[in-house]
């Protein structure tokens, strides 16, 4: 091991830091001592795993200074975020900071320091994308092969995956049910939207597709119904708060449609606050 007491750019900023410790796997495990914040870890000959001690307020830079397979697992007596008992770096030169920002020996809080690191941790899937939730970057799965993205305000995302209309297509067609609060107070069903269903108008329309927006606590059924044939065309039980999007039939003929809401839990009040019907 090691340790270097002067200033050491390798970290993308300057290290001006007393401690900064270059291990290899002949030093695992390595426990690190309470004045080294900064670690530089090959992996070259095998696995590293590395101990942090629990200071309070303290940040903790680790970098794998390797292209090998061979991991570095960090491990603390705190839990890392997200509830982990471990945090492993498997990249080549991946780098993380870890903070115990608690005031207190509670949680480290980690972030990758390298925009490429965040986004592989992100995404799972080839053809996985990157969106703006409207509070954070969050992982949109791919969509499946022939669908195209559209957008929907009621969606956690803002965006959905639909069925693609063809080469010259019209696109998506999205009728808004709801906008307003619908509070489920009871077990039995109950009319949150009445919308009338004029089949010269939207018959020739393909792939329905219900979203919904439901918040508070409870679980809820939702149901859009065909009164004029007492035909249901789409429905999910056990919907708790989140935003859903569900495959709905195309009703025969000019009809009365109904969505309607039952509460299955009899804990809290779950509302239903935006409905929408989509087509391509």
């Amino acid at each position: 091991m090691t340790t270097y007491n002067h200033d050491f750019l390798i970290f993308g900023q300057q290290v001006t830091q007393t401690g900064l410790a270059q291990i290899t796997a002949a030093d695992s495990p390595y426990t690190v001592p309470s004045n080294i914040f900064y670690v530089l870890a090959d992996c070259t000959a095998g696995p590293i795993t590395i101990v942090l001690p629990t200071l309070v307020l303290a940040t903790y830079y680790v970098k794998k200074q390797d292209a090998t397979a061979n991991t570095v697992t960090i491990q603390s007596t705190l839990l890392f975020d997200g509830g982990a008992s471990t945090y492993i770096l498997a990249r080549p030169n991946e780098v993380v900071s870890l903070t115990n920002t608690t005031g207190a020996p509670g949680v480290l809080v980690g972030s990758q320091t390298t925009t490429n690191d965040k986004v592989d941790r992100v995404m799972t899937t080839k053809g996985d994308l990157l969106v703006y939730n409207g509070a954070a970057a969050t992982r949109l799965p791919r969509g499946a092969n022939g669908q195209v993205l559209a957008t929907n305000s009621l969606t956690s995302t803002g965006l959905q995956w639909v069925t693609g209309g063809g080469g010259g297509g019209s696109g998506l067609t999205v009728i808004t049910l709801q906008t307003q609060d619908f509070v489920v107070y009871t077990a039995t069903p109950t009319t949150a939207v009445t919308f009338a269903w004029n089949s010269s108008q939207f018959g020739a329309l393909a792939n329905p597709v219900l979203t919904l927006g439901i918040r508070a606590a409870g679980t809820i059924t939702v149901s859009l119904v065909d009164t004029t044939t007492s035909t249901t065309l789409a429905t999910a039980a056990g919907l708790t708060a989140g935003f859903y999007a569900l495959s709905a039939a195309i009703p025969a003929g000019d009809a009365r449609l109904e969505l309607v809401a039952q509460r299955t839990s009899a804990v809290g009040n779950p509302v239903l606050f935006g409905a929408a019907l989509s087509f391509s």
